[in-house]
């Protein structure tokens, strides 16, 4: 999923996991947030469990007088543990390291314990409860607030780079638009920063308004080519975003010549830009992915150097922003364009299509549903990559085929897709570098020897590889 690279940047992976997760409907977009409200949950338990067993034993020191200030003792030490670990990373590791080397023993210990008090009654038992009350608190942890009215909601981003500097654009949803129900909704509040990199940008949002941003419900993230091709520029991006959990990992990403100029576009559409581009990925007719580029992406595929990322191009047209080309991105180095045809075709290579609609050269219509890859390498010297194709055709016409008329169909869509794939994977592998099958991280799986051999030298699997297609169609003789 992460790769070995992208994990050890990971704070938590099971929450960025989650938040990757996506269940159809759009009900629930945030899996994330239900997993750490079942954690909030189990906190509060903990905490009210651990302030009653702690004035409950405390109080036996005074013999049960003075319950009240023992609670009072018991809170505050709650809330020293809970901000030291907030705010001192070297008081965290300390408890890392209690954790290790003294919670394994106590379950040894606490046993022991608890048979010396019963078997020698007396003020050891206070002693004991005490020495036990201090381990079981010391897991307990902090969180900061920040109330909602002080707090900037962010549908979209765009970071473009001008002359040396780093301009960031904000596209804020209307709230109070939101809120009459007679007002147009359609239109957003911007916001633009220019300063000497990204890092620089977003510290001095809030020195210059009485908000903090948070970028939590933020859907679509567009950064400019020039951007993505400033190597220095686009890693500090993502170090911070990594570092400060900064933007979702599950956010749509886009590539521009100008993201500022794209989002700007707003004010032509009926809904707010960043829903715009969010459902006109999930809608599109001609082609529907199984999975939508998202910023978790680019993160692993920077971090791992092995994946063929492919990112969607905006430009404007007819006043509004579309796809006109995808942007690859191969192990990890910004490689240029291609066509939406050539984007296709990778995809369709490895599998990542769930719908593709096109015409044969009598404009017969024609529907691919299901397709399915697997592709394997041969044995001996050299890269030799064979990618097996299988797609199940719908051929959109109410009249039933006869044999003959389905197997030249057949033969056809057939010949069409072996040609197409193969003249494409030669030029872009010969002119761009890139591996349209996207097969260099499944060759582990068949030679770990090649694969590390390889690994340290990427552009030289990209010379010898020699790609392969084998297509088997299956043709549903009826509309789907």
């Amino acid at each position: 999923m992460f790769g070995v690279s992208s994990m050890r940047q990971l704070e938590y992976p099971a929450v960025t996991l989650m938040s990757m997760i996506q269940i159809p409907g759009g009900f629930l977009q945030r899996q994330d947030a239900l997993m750490v409200a079942i954690w909030f949950f189990t906190v509060f338990a903990l905490l009210s469990s651990s302030m009653f067993y702690a004035a409950e034993n405390l109080k036996e020191f005074t013999k049960g007088k003075r319950e009240k200030g023992w609670i009072f003792l018991a809170a505050v030490l709650l809330f020293g543990i809970s901000v030291c670990s907030y705010r001192s990373f070297v008081f965290t590791e300390l408890l890392q390291r209690i954790f290790l080397y003294a919670a394994t023993p106590l379950v040894v210990v606490l046993p022991l314990l608890a048979f010396l008090i019963l078997k020698f009654p007396g003020k050891g038992r206070h002693a004991a409860s005490c020495f036990a009350l201090f381990f079981s608190l010391v897991c307990l942890s902090g969180c900061s607030t920040t109330e909602l009215e002080n707090r900037k909601f962010p549908l979209a981003m765009g970071i473009d780079s001008r002359q040396g500097a780093c301009r960031i654009s904000y596209k804020f949803q209307d709230l109070s638009k939101i809120a009459n129900e007679n007002a147009d909704s359609e239109s957003g509040t911007d916001f633009f920063i220019e300063e000497k990199d990204f890092f620089t940008g977003i510290s001095k949002y809030a020195n210059q308004t009485n908000k903090i941003l948070d970028y939590n419900h933020m859907k679509v993230l567009i950064l400019s080519e020039d951007f993505v091709e400033d190597e220095k520029a686009l890693s500090d991006f993502l170090e911070i975003c990594g570092k400060q959990s900064l933007i979702a990992r599950n956010t749509l990403l886009f590539f521009a010549g100008d993201a500022e100029q794209i989002l700007a576009l707003d004010e032509n559409l009926d809904t707010a830009i960043g829903s715009y581009l969010e459902e006109m990925i999930e809608t599109r007719e001609d082609y529907k992915l199984k999975d939508a580029v998202t910023l978790g992406d680019l993160f692993n595929d920077m971090a791992n150097k092995e994946q063929l990322l492919l990112v969607p191009v905006l430009e404007e047209k007819g006043g509004i922003p579309v796809i006109e080309s995808y942007y690859a991105v191969a192990g990890g180095i910004p490689r240029g364009e291609i066509g939406v045809n050539e984007a296709v075709l990778s995809y369709l290579s490895q599998g990542k299509l769930k719908k593709l609609m096109f015409s044969l050269h009598d404009g017969t219509a024609i529907t691919i549903n299901r397709i399915r890859a697997r592709g394997g390498f041969s044995r001996g010297d050299g890269v030799h990559y064979t990618e097996r194709i299988r797609v199940e055709v719908v051929v959109e016409q109410n009249t039933k085929l006869e044999e003959p008329k389905e197997n030249e169909i057949r033969q056809e869509i057939k010949n069409w897709l072996t040609v197409q794939l193969e003249e494409s994977a030669k030029e872009l592998l010969k002119a761009k570098r890139i591996d349209i099958t996207n097969s260099f991280y499944k060759l582990g799986m068949c030679s770990k020897e090649k694969y590390e051999e390889y690994k340290r030298d990427p552009g030289r699997y990209v010379d010898e590889l020699e790609c392969g297609f084998e297509i088997e169609v299956v043709l549903l003789n009826e509309k789907g």
